[in-house]
């Protein structure tokens, strides 16, 4: 087979796409996560004059202001782009096709009067503020934070977004909160946990106000247990309901959601009462496909030959056949891998990993005293990528697998509640 080299940048840069449009407004379709992180990155590139606005397919949010800008009626937005007084840029990743075609029914063009966001470069970050060792933690200092935050703005002027994450529990960093501040001045950030800190770790960084918190979870009750060993079922809801207390009370610029992995043992009835637990404490849910994370275990089941050996409890936890989803990979093997755009990836000690994807290897041990050209060209000569596209790990996605290729990886669950 033939390596796929990765690319350092993809799409067009926002202010050379800026620089284009010099006599249009620019309206974002898409007032979630996604639409606010390209008003950010848009905005900083601005040209005199230039004017910026959202709008979206709730009609609630029409003549509100979403951090700052105005949020406008669809049809307005749609009649300026056709006048060619606006550029409307969609940016609900879920519904491109459905927005492309209602747009050019109403006769506008793509590519003239309205583009999709996948074409804008959107490199994005990863910054493990905190790591696990057994009972201990290796909290990245908040002096270090900020001067990797410092650097990552020079490194990458058009910073997306950054997640704080990564494969730790950001809220065992007990500057988590300067942390987020320090970052959101410079980039939205996302803050991933499995609420295992204490509720006062969890009010501190809320208010802190990330732009997306995620609440993630493997099951609930009995096979929460079973997936979450580290976890409590009785606090992990306790402190649901905390978060949930917390929503209502702040009335600001985060975006709280609880998202749910799907695993052969937690579909269906659990599933369904995940879901109306978080109707009634009124966060959204969203459903979402639990892999083997991160990738270092699957790439050794690969190279071991052991993906469809009985003795390997792995394979066996997921909700779709790793066996079948790595044939389709391996028919996209030739196309680029999915994840280049997020780089880098920095840990809580200071050291630079390949991938968000995997925990080992790592480029090198100091992100501060390497230059960023310098560290994309480790990157690219890296045979850690060469192994991965060997096995199409780098297409490794469901989602995507599903949609590109018309087919279903995941069977219906076996049981739902009436």
């Amino acid at each position: 087979m033939s390596f796929v080299p990765l690319q350092t940048r993809t799409g067009t840069f926002a202010g050379e796409y800026l620089r284009a449009l010099p006599d249009r407004d620019v309206v974002i379709w898409g007032a979630g996560v996604l639409g606010r992180c390209l008003m950010r990155q848009l905005r900083a590139f601005a040209l005199p004059g230039q004017r910026f606005f959202f709008t979206d397919s709730n009609p609630a949010l029409y003549e509100t202001r979403i951090d700052d800008q105005p949020v406008l009626d669809l049809e307005l937005a749609m009649r300026q782009a056709h006048a060619g007084h606006a550029l409307l840029v969609t940016a609900v990743a879920g519904h491109l096709k459905e927005h492309a075609a209602r747009l050019v029914a109403a006769g506008l063009r793509a590519d003239e009067d309205f583009v999709s966001y996948l074409g804008l470069s959107r490199p994005e970050a990863v910054i493990q503020v905190s790591t696990r060792h057994g009972d201990t933690v290796d909290a990245m200092p908040l002096d270090t934070c900020q001067a990797v935050l410092a650097k990552l703005k020079a490194d990458i002027p058009d910073l997306f977004h950054v997640d704080l994450s990564g494969w730790g529990e950001p809220l065992d960093n007990p500057c988590l909160a300067d942390i987020i501040r320090a970052t959101g001045a410079i980039a939205p950030c996302t803050v991933t946990t499995r609420l295992l800190a204490d509720k006062p770790a969890i009010e501190q960084a809320l208010r802190a106000a990330p732009m997306q918190f995620v609440v993630t979870v493997d099951g609930f009750d009995t096979s929460y247990h079973t997936n979450t060993p580290d976890g409590n079922w009785e606090i992990f809801v306790e402190r649901l309901r905390f978060v949930s207390e917390m929503q209502r009370q702040m009335v600001g610029k985060t975006e709280i959601r609880l998202r749910y992995n799907v695993f052969r043992n937690n579909d269906g009835a659990d599933f369904d009462a995940m879901r109306a637990l978080c109707g009634e404490l009124g966060i959204r849910m969203v459903k979402a496909i639990g892999y083997i994370d991160p990738y270092d275990t699957t790439l050794r089941l690969c190279e071991t030959g052991a993906v469809d050996d009985p003795a390997s409890p792995q394979p066996r936890r997921l909700a779709w056949s790793l066996r079948e989803a790595l044939v389709w990979a391996r028919v996209d093997r030739e196309r680029p891998c999915l994840c280049q755009r997020i780089f880098p990836v920095i840990h809580s000690d200071g050291s630079v990993g390949i991938c968000h994807l995997y925990a080992q290897p790592r480029l090198h041990a100091r992100y501060m005293a390497v230059d960023f050209e310098a560290l994309q060209r480790l990157r690219l000569a890296a045979d850690h990528c060469r192994v991965c596209q060997r096995y199409a790990l780098h297409r490794l996605d469901v989602d995507v697998l599903q949609s590109r290729h018309a087919i279903h990886l995941i069977p219906p669950p076996e049981t739902t509640h009436a």
